[in-house]
């Protein structure tokens, strides 16, 4: 019986990534992974990403992600690789951490949309935070009774937006726009008054040269 609750439906196979393996020849893909992981150049994460961008969107586009926000959900899974290669165990396909990865940006999407209709509201470009809610995009109404988390949760934004005010100016506010208000590419593009292709090439520059500066905070980040 329904209780009212939407669900957010599975997402559909990824390509290539079977289940139940002990054993598998690593891809061209594992093997930048790998990589990557050993060294930390931030060139073969470059090779990483372009190999990725392609199969990564595609998965995306089958689950049902609108056109207009297929590159903003690429990036995300794409940038989130970058931070947490670290938990990947290479136990199964690399293939198979990374389309784990897509579909929780997915059902994340879906959430978001359904969020969306139920309140018939969007924030305009340049609209202040709601009650309860810091410019970061966190929700500090919902931990208002736990101290511990809201500082927790300032504390990581102080140095994220730190960390980015040391990149170039234009690189900057493509970051803390993308980041921080969580606008698409081309909300980005329409403020800056930058075309979008200058926007996805500073943030896809500034990603890799963002990783190495929030590093050096891993305590915040791993509280």
């Amino acid at each position: 019986m329904s209780d009212g609750l939407e669900t957010s439906p599975e997402p559909s196979p990824a390509p290539g990534v079977g289940v139940g393996s002990t054993s598998w020849e690593p891809s061209e893909l594992e093997r930048l992974a790998r990589r990557f992981l050993a060294e930390r150049d931030d060139g073969v994460f470059d090779q990483l990403f372009a190999r990725a961008w392609r199969p990564v969107r595609s998965f995306l586009r089958r689950q049902g992600i609108p056109e207009s926000d297929l590159d903003d959900s690429t990036q995300n899974v794409l940038f989130l690789v970058y931070e947490q290669i670290g938990t990947c165990r290479f136990e199964a396909p690399f293939e198979r951490w990374l389309f784990t990865i897509a579909a929780n940006e997915w059902r994340n999407h879906w959430r978001y949309w359904q969020s969306k209709k139920r309140k018939g509201v969007e924030r305009s470009i340049d609209s202040s935070p709601g009650p309860g809610e810091d410019a970061g995009g966190l929700d500090l109404a919902s931990w208002e009774k736990d101290p511990l988390m809201t500082t927790l949760a300032r504390e990581k934004r102080a140095v994220l937006v730190g960390a980015i005010e040391q990149l170039p100016l234009k690189m900057s506010q493509c970051l803390k726009l993308r980041l921080l208000r969580e606008l698409k590419y081309r909300e980005i593009a329409k403020v800056l008054e930058l075309s979008e292709a200058t926007v996805k090439s500073h943030l896809r520059e500034g990603f890799p040269r963002l990783g190495p500066l929030l590093r050096e905070h891993s305590e915040v980040f791993d509280a």
